[in-house]
């Protein structure tokens, strides 16, 4: 019994003296991997600094309303993000619209202290726009919009040409579906289109437009026409059957003939000739309209009165309400117009192309990814993102100061330390 405990024991002291060695190589490996790194030394320095000296202390001055807190964080930039290099120790009462401030600052980073030293109070507020800011700085977004803007050139006519034959197709069903249900929709709110029309001839057509076509459009009008509608009258009279008209008015008179047969006789004229005379000339009336409308959208009077027309109509509250209260009853109530909009990317010649083209989007959203996720090594996690994290996370650094040492370098640094509130950040 005592030699198998013996042995026992003997086993186990092996097992431990294996480990050990093991977890001695481990930390050999790692320390002559941090040495080539220059990693050990900079760590080693930092952690002899905070054992050995007492991080020095510094007078500052800030501007009352500073987000100011004993224990608040000082961070200093460096390539990748902040680090911590110090905190602030004591806080007192305002005086003259100045705080006054006490901070110790790493050794590390106290000797980096020069003349044009300044510290920059500032306010993490964690909400969305801070987020997007911390995330989407300009430089990354000029980094995306480049990503996405290549590959949506390169890619955009083959999109287009492959969305063509769905989008001609779900044109053609939407202007069928409006055509049903468009005049149920406004024949059930009579009173919102009586509103609307009121508003267009009372701030439109009288406030603005009357005047302006009076003195440009029928002028126009009547100057384009005259030829034309000289034409048309005289081939009505050439046709004018004159003889068949009066003997229609003198049978008509006698006591025995039809009251009504003048005003058969002349119906029968304006369908047999005067409405197809008058439709021959359509094509003369289009162009005519089309001139005139050329002319009046380059003058300058016509152009300004429509405009303040438009801003009169689109401001007025009676508009906007009747109107939105139309789009509601067409887009939200109306079941059949809302079965239709959720079936629109279940479409087969729609969701198809547009897979195929997101998909070639691929490599540029993994760079777009990793530009958020990763630091500029490609080894780490990015600093920014690292900061909501700990804000929204661990609510940590909702107020801080920044250490800026200055570009002028170390040097003799002011008795007080200018501060300036750097708002939200």
């Amino acid at each position: 019994m005592t030699s198998r405990t013996a042995g026992h024991g003997a086993r186990k002291a092996l097992r431990i003296l294996l480990g050990a060695s093991f977890w001695a190589l481990v930390g050999l490996l790692l320390v002559r991997g941090f040495r080539d790194q220059g990693l050990l030394a900079e760590t080693s320095r930092r952690l002899r600094s905070h054992a050995l000296a007492e991080p020095p202390r510094f007078t500052a001055r800030f501007p009352a309303g500073s987000p100011l807190a004993p224990g608040n964080p000082l961070r200093i930039r460096v390539e990748n993000g902040f680090f911590a290099a110090g905190r602030i120790e004591e806080v007192g009462a305002p005086e003259n619209g100045l705080v006054p401030v006490v901070v110790s600052i790493f050794p590390e980073y106290a000797d980096r202290l020069g003349p044009d030293t300044r510290l920059i109070a500032a306010r993490t507020s964690g909400d969305i726009s801070w987020v997007v800011q911390t995330l989407l700085p300009d430089s990354r977004r000029d980094y995306i919009q480049a990503q996405l803007r290549g590959r949506w050139h390169d890619e955009k006519d083959d999109l287009l040409q492959l969305l063509k034959p769905g989008l001609k197709r779900l044109s053609a069903d939407s202007f069928e579906l409006l055509r049903r249900r468009l005049p149920l929709v406004v024949a059930a709110h009579r009173a919102e289109v009586d509103q609307i029309m009121e508003v267009l001839r009372e701030r439109g057509w009288h406030g603005e437009l009357e005047e302006v076509f009076n003195q440009v459009v029928w002028p126009l009008v009547e100057q384009r026409s005259l030829g034309l509608l000289e034409a048309i009258g005289n081939e009505l009279v050439e046709e004018l059957p004159v003889w068949s008209m009066s003997w229609s008015y003198v049978v008509q008179s006698m006591p025995f003939g039809s009251k009504d047969r003048l005003e058969k006789r002349l119906r029968a004229f304006l369908q047999e000739d005067a409405v197809p005379i008058v439709k021959k000339h359509g094509p003369e009336f289009e162009a005519m309209a089309r001139e005139v409308l050329n002319e009046t959208s380059h003058d300058e009077r016509t152009r300004a009165a429509t405009g303040r027309a438009l801003t009169a109509i689109s401001e007025d509250p009676r508009f906007n309400q009747a109107l939105e209260r139309l789009l509601e009853a067409l887009v939200v109530e109306d079941q059949e117009v809302r079965a239709f909009g959720a079936t629109i990317w279940q479409r087969a010649d729609l969701r198809e192309p547009l897979e195929d083209f997101l998909g070639r989007f691929e490599p540029e959203i993994k760079r777009i990814a990793n530009s958020l996720l990763l630091d500029e090594s490609r080894r780490g996690i990015n600093p920014d993102l690292a900061r909501v994290l700990r804000r929204k996370l661990l609510r940590e650094d909702e107020d801080w100061v920044l250490l800026d040492p200055g570009a002028a370098g170390p040097g003799p640094v002011p008795a007080v330390l200018p501060g300036e509130n750097g708002g939200i950040r």
